[in-house]
């Protein structure tokens, strides 16, 4: 597949993971104590450990037993355990090497700063996974009309929009297993939509197969998407006619054995701790109790906008909330939900394919003959599934976390920009500057964690001073990073595919290119026929005064 169009958000998404992984302190998300500890313990072991197994204080990372010192003063005896180890262990073994190279390579330090690099690393292929999802979601939907911005387009663009998201940004640079999450949701996505549209071809099996292993072994929020790949891939398989389904032998049974390593995990965790996901075990662990109910939280618009905001732009500690970026973040939503009202009557309203007079297709051939549709069903559908699972979580006592919802930022972009696309010149600016708000809001959360004294934490009786990997320069590296990746951005929109100004561009040099093109609507040059608008369903000729010819006269001339 080519790449091409896509290599300047996958840019973007390096250079600010990178920014925030210079500016944040280690250990200053109250998460990354536990990950870190996951992640060596499984490599220097080889187990997973128990969620309630100390953290060894023996680690060596630069700020570690400060933010544990703190933790044991607080009371919040909970957090200095590994209490992440309900997770499944990939992202781990990856972070573990890269923990263990980078302090053997480097010295102190460098095993952080290169497990930092692995998150920012999974957010680059789960952008470019975006962007190939967004190109084959952009297709026209049988029997309407073609958008104005192609594939390639949309594609890139819905990448650049999640490679500016601030929470996505702010994850890739600190060790989570967010942006892994994140990236193996939308390569499943990937898999199970090519699969619909075009079909199986040799390879679907083999990556079939890797993608159920690697989805499962990474976060629980990849699960449904796995299903749904599955899904995909199975209708896929039923719309192929049989002479182009590639030929099954016996031994390609054995793909099926990559369903057992996760499903050991998951059992494992059953019998451990009395569910999937331990959340009953950590719920009564950190002494949480129940929040209002679900059916409550499903009608209360505030719960819905703080979802939404969080899940675009929120650190891992989430105590900066509100104020500009929120109504940054909300201004998004708004532009989304106008460009979707917009798309979708424009899409009603569009010219439809002309009604067969032979015979009507049952409902079995509409599903077989309609893929772009039954493909963005299965994507609402997971974007759906995480949100509810996201309040039922925080129904249970959790908190209300936007990044459990991040998976689905991927389907969230593309459908923010092919409905702006479709929506006329207006919606296709908006769909443009969708993503300069998100890399002011961006801005905004990187000054957040310089200026708000989160290197230095005081509190009574104990001083905290939690060290940048790159020192005294890092608010002046991420600064300088953030400035090279708004310059990029901005030559993206200027000059990119599909955007607002290149397609004028394109649009001038043809006109300048061909003199026919420079002649007035309604007029034609002598001896030319021109191809007038297209109405519903016919092509209107124009003749030399610029009239339309009937069939009377085009009768008649032959």
């Amino acid at each position: 597949m080519n790449v091409r169009h896509l290599w300047p958000a996958m840019a973007l998404a390096a250079l600010l993971g990178v920014a925030h992984l210079a500016v944040v302190p280690t250990f200053w998300p109250v998460d990354e104590t536990a990950h870190v500890a996951y992640a060596t313990v499984l490599v220097e072991h080889g187990r997973v450990p128990s969620i309630d197994d100390p953290i060894p204080r023996d680690l060596g990372q630069p700020g570690l037993s400060q933010r544990l010192y703190w933790e044991r003063d607080q009371g919040r005896l909970g957090r200095m355990d590994i209490w992440t180890a309900n997770h499944p262990p990939l992202p781990y073994a990856i972070q573990g090497g890269a923990l263990r190279l980078g302090d053997g390579l480097i010295g102190r330090g460098g095993g952080m700063a290169l497990a930092r690099l692995t998150s920012t690393a999974w957010l680059v292929l789960g952008v470019w996974a975006t962007g190939a999802l967004a190109s084959r979601l952009a297709q026209p939907v049988r029997g309407r009309a073609r958008r104005r911005w192609g594939p390639k387009p949309i594609g890139a663009l819905a990448a650049t929009t999640v490679a500016v998201t601030p929470t996505l940004s702010h994850l890739a640079g600190v060790v989570f297993n967010d942006t892994a999450g994140f990236a193996m949701t939308t390569c499943c996505l990937l898999l199970g939509v090519e699969t619909a549209l075009r079909g199986p071809g040799r390879r679907t099996l083999p990556l079939l197969a890797l993608l159920t292993a690697a989805g499962g072994l990474t976060r629980v929020t990849v699960l449904p998407a796995v299903g749904l790949m599955w899904l995909l891939v199975a209708y896929g398989w039923w719309r192929t006619a049989p002479a182009d389904r590639p030929i099954l032998r016996p031994q390609q049974a054995l793909w099926g054995l990559a369903v057992l390593p996760p499903a050991a995990f998951w059992i494992g965790n059953i019998v451990r701790y009395g569910d999937p996901t331990a959340s009953t075990w950590l719920l009564e662990k950190f002494h949480r109790d129940l929040n209002e109910p679900l059916a409550t939280l499903l009608g209360s618009r505030t719960v819905w906008l703080r979802l939404w905001d969080r899940m675009l732009s929120d650190l891992t500690t989430g105590h900066w909330a509100g104020g500009l970026r929120a109504d940054l973040t909300e201004a998004v939503l708004v532009a989304g939900l106008i460009g979707a009202g917009l798309g979708v009557a424009r899409w009603v309203r569009g010219p439809r394919a002309a009604s067969s007079r032979t015979r009507r297709h049952s409902p079995a051939d509409r599903l077989r003959r309609n893929p772009v549709a039954v493909c963005w069903a299965a994507c609402v559908v997971l974007v759906a599934f995480l949100a509810l699972a996201a309040l039922e979580f925080h129904a249970s006592g959790g908190s209300l976390h936007g990044r459990y919802g991040i998976g689905g930022m991927a389907v969230v972009a593309s459908g923010i920009v092919v409905l702006l696309a479709a929506a006329g010149r207006i919606g296709r600016v908006a769909a443009t500057l969708v993503p300069a708000v998100l890399m002011a809001v961006n801005g905004l959360l990187l000054a957040a964690v310089i200026n708000d004294h989160s290197a230095t934490w005081r509190r009574p009786g104990i001083e905290i001073d939690l060290p940048r990997l790159t020192g005294d320069a890092g608010p002046a590296l991420a600064a300088v990073l953030f400035l090279l990746a708004t310059g990029l951005l901005m030559a993206t929109l200027v000059a990119g595919p599909g955007t607002v100004p290149a397609a004028t561009v394109r649009r001038a040099r043809r006109v300048l290119a061909d003199p026919a093109r420079r002649v007035l609507p309604g007029r034609a040059l002598p001896g030319r026929v021109l191809t007038g608008r297209v109405l519903t369903g016919r092509v209107v000729q124009l003749d030399e005064d610029g009239q339309p010819i009937s069939a009377s006269k085009r009768s008649a001339a032959v």
